[in-house]
């Protein structure tokens, strides 16, 4: 696929004139402390009626090698949260965990756990990298570990989706030397202790860095991810006709988009949604763009944030103002989205889904 593909059906987007819906909370779910200065890559889903959150921590830069990945719970819809956990295993032989994805399945609230030697210098930006799951106890007293599920070099990026043929579906980035490459994860069916990598046609280009999410209808999934920092600040757009065996090659799309991860998912009445970074080299506004029911290209835009988050209180590698890496659930008739203030605060925005027109 070559032509640029029309993701957005709107006029052209001026992020500081994106209208903020007219009710829209915000909640502060974890800051960062002296312990763990940076976070990233926040994730959080209903299971059970409990909220879940969990995040990637470190102790001073990003992915150092006492990152860990933790958590919290919120039983009255996000207003209050819990005490801190540790979703990640503990460190051993060197490896160490970033933020992962939730995964609830079969019954059991599921997490999917990037593991590498991070901080340590060798021929990769994370050597060793690989998947680990964990699971959460029936009892809900504490996380287990249930394996490697993937041993190449394969971060998750959001929750996995169930496809038309029965497998799931798990985007990511499959990380190669100093590049991060678009990728999909399938599992064998309903075993989710066994994944296979279906790798996406890429243009060659610089600063590859293929971080996004999956919208799934049926057999036809679309895989939204960002640009890389030397590349245009647009989405880029790949599609699947076969329930995410193969792929077309990557393609442009007219959705101006920040080099950050964004979150897109299904609402409950069908309507899709992608939250991003709008701004080209920035990350200072944060919005949601919707569409309409069963339909692919995006009408509506309102934002989440606007203008600079606030500085950041520690020093640490990789740290600057932005409000980024986006994910969110559906849950009791509102959008529940989360992200990182200035990589040390998870951040936790409402949205009811009337607001979303």
């Amino acid at each position: 696929m070559n032509r640029l593909f029309r993701l957005w059906a709107g006029r052209s987007i001026d992020p500081a004139r994106i209208p903020l819906p007219g009710h829209i909370s915000h909640h502060i779910i974890r800051r960062a402390d002296e312990r763990y200065r940076f976070l990233l890559g926040a994730d959080i889903a209903d299971f059970g009626g409990t909220l879940f959150c969990g995040w990637g921590n470190s102790r001073r830069d990003e992915n150092d090698r006492w990152s860990v990945m933790r958590g919290c719970r919120s039983g009255d819809g996000g207003r209050s949260w819990g005490a801190a956990e540790r979703i990640s295993p503990p460190l051993f032989r060197g490896f160490s965990s970033s933020h992962g994805v939730f995964f609830p399945c079969g019954g059991r609230l599921h997490a999917l756990v990037p593991q590498a030697r991070y901080g340590i210098p060798g021929d990769s930006a994370y050597p060793g990298l690989r998947t680990v799951l964990m699971t959460l106890a029936p009892d809900g007293s504490a996380w287990q570990f249930s394996g490697v599920v993937i041993p190449e070099p394969f971060w998750p990026m959001a929750r996995p989706q169930k496809s038309a043929a029965g497998n799931y579906l798990l985007p990511g980035i499959r990380c190669i030397g100093d590049k991060a490459l678009p990728a999909v994860a399938v599992s064998d069916g309903e075993r989710i202790d066994c994944w296979r990598i279906v790798e996406i046609p890429q243009p060659r280009r610089a600063g590859a860095w293929g971080e996004g999410g999956l919208l799934v209808d049926g057999s036809q999934v679309a895989f939204v991810f960002r640009n890389g920092w030397k590349d245009r600040p647009f989405a880029r757009i790949a599609f699947s006709g076969d329930s995410g065996e193969s792929w077309s090659e990557t393609a442009d799309t007219n959705l101006p988009m920040s080099p950050a991860k964004p979150c897109c998912g299904t609402l409950s009445d069908g309507r899709r949604y992608l939250i991003f970074n709008p701004a080209p080299d920035a990350r200072d506004t944060l919005a949601v763009a919707v569409s309409a029911p069963g339909e692919l290209q995006f009408r509506s835009i309102c934002a989440i944030r606007h203008g600079k988050s606030p500085r950041p209180r520690f020093r640490g590698w990789g740290k600057e103002c932005q409000w980024a890496y986006p994910s969110a659930c559906e849950y009791n008739g509102a959008l529940h989205i989360v992200y990182a203030s200035s990589k040390e605060d998870c951040v936790l925005s409402v949205i009811p889904l009337d607001e979303l027109k």
